[in-house]
């Protein structure tokens, strides 16, 4: 029997809290409170924690290496040093991304060059990342758009035929994997981020270098350190408290993504029927983190509909969507480091077209139903 709602049945706001928690969380931290009150325990880089926290990791992935951090931005910023990239260099990083991933490279006074995307995928088009390689390519920065995982071999393929090291920032993508290996077990370095909307969560902040090349998880250990020895480091360092929930969240990541899975298949299931909605893809081989649910309004159909949508789903049904993100190389600090670069038609399209739906691995099914019901709603009202 079909469901029937009526508009603002439930409110849906955009969910800025992306993992479950539960009373373990809570529990390992009033008992860390307490040894510190009572036996004074420390919290700092000396608890064990932070060892236990990225060896499950580094365990969990498939990975030698794994080095907290206190956010992914600060593991971007740190992958940039690793690779001594700097004034003269170019980095090659695909068009659709946050700033966090293009900023390191600006930083540190190398030029930022956009590689469009693919219009399915919405990850890097390939094709176009080896055509843009040039002497003064240093590394190559790619991202896991919204969870979904880039074609591993594909990349390495193009970096080791060229000499060139691959970080991927896989924020959105912690637990997805291509062919069975998961993201963090294949690139040079790989960049994770806690921050309170993704999968896993350290209290709202927090991150993780991923590496299977022990001089680079040397050096990591001794910038986040304050190193002083070879060149000025800062204290980069995730707490005790943050790593012991990150545990936590760890145990609870695969039942999570799962969670994640079924929500964005169920949503793709009942949307793809809708001409001219462009939904998630899921090629073969992928498993999908679902991090975010991003689609696309076709403007040969809709025209310039995308933001009337938007603001529709928005005042009549309670339905809160976001927009991730905008062409990062339109950003005047970036664009002054960027100079001229070759055009990016894929992603000048997608950026009128794209926008995110709300998914969470809460929802009730009653709630996902009422969110393809608004979305059927006032698309086929248009």
């Amino acid at each position: 029997m079909k469901k029937t709602f009526t508009p603002k049945q439930y409110e849906m706001p955009w969910p800025y809290t992306g993992a479950l928690f539960g009373w373990e969380e809570e529990a390992v931290l009033v008992r860390m409170l307490r040894a510190a009150n009572e036996k004074r325990r420390p919290l700092d880089r000396r608890s064990p924690e932070i060892a236990e926290f990225e060896e499950r990791f580094a365990d969990y992935i498939g990975v030698d290496h794994a080095i907290s951090v206190s956010s992914g931005g600060t593991a971007l910023e740190l992958a940039a040093r690793l690779l001594k990239i700097g004034a003269g260099d170019e980095v090659l990083i695909t068009a659709l991304t946050f700033k966090a991933t293009v900023l390191p490279a600006v930083l540190a006074g190398a030029r930022p060059v956009p590689v469009d995307i693919e219009y399915d995928s919405l990850n890097v088009d390939l094709k176009r990342l080896e055509a843009q390689i040039t002497p003064r390519t240093k590394a190559i920065f790619v991202i896991d758009y919204a969870g979904l995982p880039l074609d591993s071999e594909a990349v390495m393929a193009i970096g080791r035929k060229h000499g060139l090291p691959v970080v991927d920032d896989a924020a959105h993508a912690l637990g997805s994997a291509f062919r069975g290996v998961k993201c963090g077990a294949w690139a040079d370095i790989t960049c994770f981020s806690f921050q309170s909307q993704k999968n896993i969560s350290t209290l709202g902040e927090g991150g993780m270098i991923a590496t299977p090349h022990r001089e680079f998880a040397e050096r990591a250990r001794e910038l986040r350190n304050y190193d002083h020895d070879r060149e000025a480091g800062s204290n980069y360092r995730l707490s005790a408290a943050q790593c012991a929930v990150g545990i936590e969240q760890l145990k609870r990541l695969e039942f999570v993504n799962k969670k994640r899975r079924r929500i964005g298949r169920r949503m793709s299931s009942a949307l793809r029927d809708i001409e001219g909605l462009v939904t998630p893809c899921e090629p073969e081989g992928a498993t999908h983190a679902y991090h975010m649910y991003p689609c696309r309004l076709d403007e040969a159909v809709f025209g310039a509909a995308r933001d009337a949508v938007r603001k529709k789903l928005l005042d009549d049904y309670a339905v809160e969507t976001s927009f991730q993100y905008a062409p990062w190389y339109t950003f005047p600090v970036i664009q002054k480091a960027i100079g001229d670069f070759e055009p990016c038609p894929i992603m000048d399209r997608v950026a009128r077209e794209l926008f995110g739906l709300p998914i969470y691995p809460g929802y009730e099914d009653d709630e996902v139903d009422y969110l393809i019901w608004a979305v059927r709603e006032v698309l086929t009202s248009l």
